[in-house]
């Protein structure tokens, strides 16, 4: 299914002291039973790619979880760290057997005032406070937790498409922009074309009908207002392109 990690979600606020709580078991995987456990143990071993926990929903025991009700009423006691990790229910076993049993606390002293020994305790920090008496804690280098690598790995895949995404764009309006390029040199040039044929028809003497050379005189005109109405168009086209890729840059 795959590790208590990865099938859970907590808030930013309470990973550390979690990942505490977890300990080794962070990483461990969730499997459906133990011969599913053993046959990734053997292919572990026949192509010598490292060694992992198992945790076999058919025979993982739920931790045998102390009374806390009256520990966790008292001030600056959080609450238990099973009921602060989010988790789908046919999972309940493995999460209980992880976090089941440990209270979370604000610091070291709600830790002292709870009574050290009286319930395991892990302070919002990563002090931990175990039931026979031994204390761990210290500074902890702050870095990108398990839990917290989850969310970051989905934001670089979606921060991944959103560039691809751009790049695509980009590559697009760019390849419009050429077309529109083109059609506007093509334009001029009828355009060109067009005011030369003018000219001739204007100056000519060999025309006699006067209506004929109305006649392709307005037609000329025409053409030339439409390819002027084209090259606006084109040029408004390339103008809005612009803005799209300074936009997207």
């Amino acid at each position: 299914y795959g590790t208590i990690s990865s099938l859970s979600n907590v808030k930013e606020e309470y990973t550390n002291a979690l990942e505490i709580v977890a300990g080794a078991k962070l990483n461990a995987i969730v499997v459906k039973d133990d011969k599913t456990a053993v046959e990734c143990i053997k292919e572990l071993k026949k192509n010598r790619i490292g060694h992992a926990l198992f945790l076999p929903l058919n025979k993982i025991l739920k931790r045998n979880i102390p009374n806390l009700k009256d520990l966790k009423n008292k001030k600056g006691v959080i609450g238990s760290a099973l009921e602060l990790v989010n988790y789908d229910k046919q999972y309940e076993n493995a999460f209980s057997n992880v976090f089941g049993g440990t209270l979370i606390v604000n610091n070291i002293d709600t830790a002292r005032k709870v009574g050290v020994g009286r319930a395991r305790m892990v302070t919002l920090e990563g002090d931990l406070f175990e039931t026979t008496g031994l204390i761990s804690g210290g500074y902890r280098k702050k870095t990108f937790g398990k839990f917290l690598e989850k969310d970051l790995n989905e934001n670089i895949k979606q921060l991944s498409n959103e560039i691809k995404s751009v790049g695509e764009g980009l590559f697009n309006l760019e390849k419009q922009k050429d077309t529109n390029e083109d059609k506007i040199a093509q334009l001029r040039e009828r355009k060109s074309i067009l005011q030369g044929e003018l000219l001739k028809f204007e100056t000519s003497s060999g025309i006699k009908n006067i209506n004929e050379l109305k006649q392709n005189k307005d037609k000329i005109e025409n053409e030339i207002n439409q390819v002027d109405t084209n090259l606006q168009n084109s040029d408004d086209q390339i103008k809005n392109i612009n803005s799209k890729i300074q936009d997207l840059r």
